[in-house]
């Protein structure tokens, strides 16, 4: 086998802090979707996205109180 021609497959972990900061705005996307989208065609799945975002963030903002 050429192990010169397999790639270098590191993989960069997020910071929890990266994290958060995607989940705030994947929620301010939706939040901002919801009201302006054409609902035609939604999957049907989006508010639950947006509730279990709401339910991470509030999750850490408790423990970060702690």
């Amino acid at each position: 086998m050429d192990t010169k021609r397999i790639p270098d497959l590191k993989i960069e972990v997020p910071s929890e802090e990266e994290l958060l900061a995607a989940c705030e705005c994947a929620l301010l996307w939706f939040e901002d979707w919801a009201k302006h989208a054409d609902h035609e065609h939604d999957f049907g799945v989006e508010p639950a996205v947006m509730q279990k975002l709401r339910g991470a963030l509030a999750e850490v903002r408790i423990r970060e109180e702690l």
